[in-house]
């Protein structure tokens, strides 16, 4: 603290702000009972004037009508004698001036005004009453005399109020006085005294010593603490704090040597595990510095990305070689080490960005798709150093990813086309969209050389209802619908004059045309080739492939290097409208590429330079490898198209599919794994497939038989191994044979037991209650049921068995033991007591159970497990 510094109190400030706020408390206070006494005082004048009225008009009334001069002013003068009474008159009727007027003697120096200004005035009637009538007595009448005027003055009521407000303004004064020295006392012994104590341990604090005593108070110690025993033993512990760093600081300084070797060594630790994790990571990591010159540290993996030591190569020549040097993306990233070395944060994060972080470089004979990150290293004066690069090989991710993209594309189509409906009738929709894509392409040719809006209006028309019909007819084909949509959106507003009819419009619907057309190809394919469905498509385009070969051959012709480049320019194009057409993307991105290319060098006008010359040749034979694969595959998948493919997966089959699809949506289950399981089973045999194919084999048993039978079946279908499946149609077979010829009677017959002469063979597929793994199949018959009695007897007749107390339920299943047949003759159907035994054992290879349960006159009922 300085010599000069002024110091105050914290005593003297707080008795100033109390004596303050203590006035003004009292002020407010006192002026609201002066107020209120100086009301009091109003009414009292109010209070006099009624009195006078009340109690001193009769006797002035009494002396004024008897004209009696002795006691008029008498009272007159008793009324002035009131208290507050300043002057009085008395007009009398009928006069214009005052007939006696009277003031006190100590205000007639006064004007008229000033005094009649003091206070209240009063105008009283003067009214005489006859002696029998008494003074304020209803309907009483008197004699009206004239008008009393009383004056009054509020001077003896201000008077008061002053004297008042002294005695208010000691007696304050007083209590403000008395409690500021009070609180100044109390708060200089209590407070500000331990506060200087305080401020003064504080000043004298060495903090290079720190072994004197604590701060104390030297006041007597309560119980429980207060506030400045709390900052007192902050204060000391803060002390010990400081006591402890210092302690620590000293203990740092005498081993700041060995502290710095251990941490060196740890450093160099680290440094070496920093060196082990950048060799160890499977990514190319390296720095790049201004001359565009990689640099160490390089890790080992950088090799295996690049398939060589790129240590002090130019990173154009490494990562961006295969980038055209006139493209503008080459100019950005050349831009970018130009202006960003050197530079602060802001200018890389405005150029930074336009590094590319996914390209495509060939190494070797391979080509491998490179994902690249880009961080700035600055040095001490935060300007751009080095960049770094993490450069990841991702090709086989991007396989992988495009594969799963495919595979997904694939089950959305095929769940689309499931839902469609029949083969039959989504092979019709597939040939009529084919047919209106043809013949709006057909349509578009025309309208090249058409300018008049009369020419081209009709055809646009035409190809707009084409469009339409398409996206109508597509249904649950959502990516046919959405595509058709925005084509036939554009089309409209060509109709509409929204949109200018021009060469650039009919590029783009030419285009569009081929990528709807390609995407009913792609949608054919993946229903043929993963369901199966065997749907024949017509289309001229297919249908021309072979002859593309022949266009694709002279790619090789190199007379006239500016005619070469207009031919293949032109065959470009169309093999780029092909590849949209079929499908192939990819290809045709590379093919647009490309046509730029060329378009680009015929604007520079450097054609005949031989490094385009070269790009572009190169660039042909390696899109001619790919177009000449792409179009022998489609002519061998077109010409199965034209010609009768197999029947493809059974209606059963599709719509157990479905089924199962609907039941995962339903559940919450339905994803690509429960998708997949499902679509597993596609080739499986249905088993309402199964049990309709008896039904013809049913018809003929009857009508040889001289009966009729009619098929039902009832349940769930599901799909079974083929395997499994025959050796169940095995089965079926000796029991549906046997419910014909057995159980079911003539018609006639039937009459006679009241049954209608046609019998029912019902078959009913469904899953176990008690274990859903395992398939329940009942056949059951209206018919005759098989006589267990019988079947007993002719078991012990003919010694297949000895038990002479078999139960009732027991008997009836002697029917599976073999030889053994209740049918008297031999028909060319059944009958000769073979059949049922191999039935069982069939079943019990399958690993499941037979039951049979009948019924005489009513039929019988053959219950099956199997596993599924």
């Amino acid at each position: 603290m300085g010599i000069n510094d002024k110091k105050s109190s914290i005593a003297t400030k707080m008795v100033i702000f109390i004596i303050f706020f203590t006035v003004l408390v009292a002020s407010i206070a006192s002026a609201i009972i002066l107020i209120q006494d100086y009301e009091k005082e109003m009414k009292s004048v109010e209070e006099k004037m009624v009195v006078i009225k009340k109690s001193l008009m009769t006797p002035l009334a009494q002396a004024l009508y008897t004209e009696d001069e002795e006691q008029i002013p008498k009272a007159l003068k008793g009324i002035l004698n009131i208290e507050g009474i300043t002057e009085i008159r008395v007009r009398l009727e009928d006069e214009e001036k005052d007939s006696y007027n009277l003031i006190n003697d100590k205000l007639k120096k006064m004007t008229v005004k000033d005094r009649r200004a003091l206070g209240p005035d009063k105008k009283i009637k003067i009214i005489y009453l006859e002696e029998e009538g008494e003074e304020g007595e209803e309907g009483a009448e008197g004699e009206f005399l004239g008008d009393l005027y009383v004056y009054s003055t509020l001077e003896l009521a201000k008077q008061k109020i002053r004297n008042q407000m002294i005695k208010f303004g000691i007696v304050q004064l007083s209590q403000v006085f008395v409690l500021a020295i009070a609180i100044f006392l109390i708060f200089r012994s209590l407070i500000a005294r331990h506060l200087k104590s305080m401020a003064t341990y504080a000043q004298n604090l060495d903090l290079d010593d720190l072994s004197g005593p604590d701060l104390s108070l030297q006041r007597k110690k309560s119980q429980n603490n207060d506030e400045l025993q709390d900052l007192t033993d902050s204060f000391n512990n803060m002390k010990g704090n400081l006591k402890s760093a210092h302690a620590k600081l000293k203990d740092y300084a005498d081993n700041l040597e060995s502290i710095v070797d251990e941490r060196t060594q740890e450093l160099n630790q680290e440094k070496n595990n920093v060196t082990k994790l950048l060799h160890n990571m499977s990514q190319a990591v390296f720095k790049v510095n201004e001359d565009e010159i990689i640099i160490g540290p390089v890790s080992e993996f950088t090799k295996d990305v690049f398939g060589a030591d790129i240590l002090g190569k130019s990173i154009m020549e490494v990562l961006y070689k295969d980038i055209d040097p006139k493209s503008i993306l080459f100019s950005e990233i050349n831009s970018v080490f130009n202006v960003s070395f050197g530079e602060d944060e802001i200018q890389w994060y405005a150029v930074g960005h336009t590094l590319p972080e996914v390209l495509g470089v060939k190494i070797g004979e391979d080509k491998r798709i490179l994902h690249s990150v880009h961080d700035p290293i600055y040095n001490d004066d935060e300007e751009l150093e080095f960049i770094l690069y993490v450069v990841e090989d991702i090709t086989e991710k991007v396989r992988q990813e495009e594969e799963l993209s495919k595979k997904d594309e694939q089950l959305k189509i095929m769940k689309e086309a499931l839902d469609f409906g029949s083969r039959k009738d989504l092979t019709k929709v597939m040939n009529k969209n084919f047919s209106l894509t043809i013949d709006s392409m057909n349509s578009l040719e025309k309208m090249w050389k058409l300018k008049k809006e009369n020419e081209y209006q009709p055809i646009i028309i035409d190809i707009f209802r084409n469009l339409h019909t398409i996206k109508g007819s597509s249904r649950t084909l959502k990516v046919v619908r959405d595509i058709v949509h925005n084509v036939e959106d554009d089309v409209e507003k060509v109709m509409k004059k929204k949109k200018n009819f021009n060469h650039n419009f009919l590029s783009k619907l030419d285009r569009d045309l081929h990528k709807i057309h390609g995407t009913l190809f792609k949608y054919v394919r993946v229903i043929n080739e993963q369901l199966r469905m065997g749907i024949n498509v017509d289309s001229e385009i297919l249908e021309g492939i072979k002859d593309k070969h022949k266009h694709l051959e002279k790619f090789e012709e190199r007379e006239g290097w500016l005619n070469y480049i207009n031919f293949l320019e032109h065959e470009f194009v169309n093999f780029s409208k092909l590849c949209l057409a079929v499908n192939e993307n990819e290809v045709f991105n590379k093919i647009d590429t490309m046509l730029s290319k060329i378009k680009e060098n015929k604007i520079a006008g450097v054609l005949e330079k031989p490094d385009v010359k070269v790009s572009i040749k190169n660039s042909t034979l390696e899109i001619k490898t790919e177009l000449n694969s792409i179009l022998h595959n489609i002519k061998n998948y077109s010409e199965k198209l034209s010609t009768s493919m197999e029947d493809g997966i059974p209606i059963e089959n599709v719509d157990w599919v479905k089924k199962e699809i609907w039941n995962l949506q339903e559940k919450g289950d339905f994803n690509k794994n429960n998708f997949e399981d499902v679509f597993k089973k596609i080739n499986n045999e249905s088993l309402f497939g199964l049990m309709k194919s008896f039904d013809k084999s049913i018809k003929e048993m009857s009508t040889d038989l001289g009966k009729k039978v009619s098929l039902k079946i009832k349940g769930d279908d599901f799909l079974i191994e083929s395997k499994k499946a025959q050796e169940l149609k095995g089965v079926l077979v000796h029991i549906v044979r046997n419910s014909v010829d057995h159980g079911i009677e003539l018609p006639d017959e039937r009459k006679k037991k009241g049954k209608n002469e046609s019998g029912q063979l019902i078959m009913t597929c469904a899953k176990s209650k008690d274990n859903s793994s395992t398939l329940k199949i009942n056949i059951e018959d209206d018919g005759n049921g098989i006589d267990a009695k019988k079947l007993y007897e002719r078991a012990i007749k003919e010694g297949i068995i000895d038990d002479k107390e078999m139960k009732e339920s027991e008997k009836i299943n002697l029917i599976f033991l073999p030889s053994l047949s209740t049918k008297e003759e031999v028909t060319d159907v059944s009958g000769r007591g073979i059949g049922m035994d191999a039935v069982k054992d069939m079943i019990n290879k399958m690993g499941g159970e037979i039951k049979v349960h009948s019924t005489i006159s009513k039929g019988t009922k053959f219950e099956i497990s199997i596993p599924e």
